[in-house]
């Protein structure tokens, strides 16, 4: 089994500042799991939520560029660099 790695982009939102994230999908799945920022500049605090179950096709994402595909067998080692 292997693990998509995808780069997204998320749809601007009025008063939020658009960010990116990764997506980890494994083989065609139409869900998966999300890594990204939450926070900013302006109130200084950042937070890294990693959420599974997320759609892979998700109104919220603008575009996704594949980066890489792994084995399955890492995806505790891309989850713990998070």
């Amino acid at each position: 089994m292997a693990i998509k790695i995808y780069l997204c982009v998320c749809e601007a939102r009025e008063g939020v500042t658009p960010h990116w994230l990764l997506m980890l999908v494994e083989d065609d799945a139409e869900r998966g799991t999300w890594i990204h920022l939450v926070g900013g500049p302006s109130n200084k605090d950042y937070t890294l939520p990693i959420q599974a179950n997320k759609g892979v096709d998700s109104f919220g994402i603008a575009f996704k560029e594949l980066l890489s595909t792994v084995d399955a067998t890492h995806r505790n080692k891309i989850l713990a660099a998070a």
